[in-house]
């Protein structure tokens, strides 16, 4: 391997390096089995392990081609290797925890950790690697391709990662309110699951809004979106629960809008300007 500066640096290894932690997300996100199924649907072991086994090789096969032609072996060899592992890792430890009882509260240590390991470790194989670049671009390794492929991966993260670590932070801190069993009519103090799964997709959106008005600079909306989810639920904060329930939610699900948001705004600026 020949001895390039540690991190990523220049236009060849930052896009190599942004379409590397895509792929990450989109196949241990959109890919992989999901360990929050709505409503109590549980997936069978066969169809999750074949998720499974999609994800990895999705995440496996693009590790070992996104490096131009010229990449040596072994990069190519630890690039696949860091993918398959941070997937399927990533993937079965979430299933692990979310199996036990109390375990889903560190769901959101477990996202912070992996994605951090992912991005420091694909960084230092593309930094130290000898990744063969060329004066010969194709379009897979244009600026505009990997700002549409990180605009997409943004859009996986804030849904199924916000949702993992939304769910951490409130199980870690016990706010999660005791759920109102089905078919209770829903007019007691309590939650019910259906309830709980459409705040859920609330928070989904919430966070797709949250990220596309960063995206644009327009920080200000924001604070509007907090302000009429707060405003639409005002009735409901005499239940003290429920307060602290929505108050961390929208604490953490905002933290993680912002974190994506800002690295997407950075990311697709600097990418789509290279063609410019």
């Amino acid at each position: 391997m020949i001895a390039d500066p540690i991190w990523p640096e220049g236009p060849a290894e930052l896009v190599l390096w942004a379409q590397l932690i895509s792929v990450w997300i989109i196949a241990t996100y959109a890919i992989a089995p999901n360990s929050l199924p709505e409503r109590g649907r549980i997936e069978g072991a066969g169809r999750r392990i074949a998720k499974l086994g999609v994800a990895g090789a999705v995440a496996g096969g693009l590790g070992w081609l996104l490096p131009p032609a010229g990449t040596d072996a072994l990069t190519r060899v630890l690039l696949l290797a860091t993918l398959v592992v941070f997937v399927l890792g990533t993937a079965l430890m979430r299933q692990r925890l979310t199996g036990v009882r109390g375990g889903d509260g560190f769901l959101a240590e477990l996202e912070i950790g992996a994605n951090a390991g992912l991005l420091a470790v694909s960084a230092l194989v593309v930094g130290f690697g000898g990744t063969g670049w060329t004066d010969t671009d194709t379009i897979v390794r244009s600026g505009k391709v990997t700002a549409i492929v990180c605009v997409i991966a943004a859009v996986v993260a804030v849904f199924r990662c916000g949702t993992y670590v939304v769910r951490g932070v409130l199980n870690k801190t016990g706010a999660i309110p005791p759920r109102e069993p089905e078919g209770a009519g829903g007019s007691g103090p309590l939650p019910s699951t259906t309830e709980l799964s459409r705040g859920r997709s609330i928070g989904n959106l919430e966070r797709l809004l949250m990220i596309v008005a960063i995206g644009v600079g327009r920080y200000e909306v924001l604070g509007f979106l907090v302000a009429a989810k707060g405003l639409i639920r005002s009735r409901e904060f005499e239940n003290r629960a429920f307060a602290e329930y929505f108050i961390l939610g929208t604490l953490a699900s905002t933290t993680v809008a912002l974190v994506v948001g800002i690295a997407l705004r950075v990311s697709v600026r600097y990418f789509w300007g290279l063609e410019g």
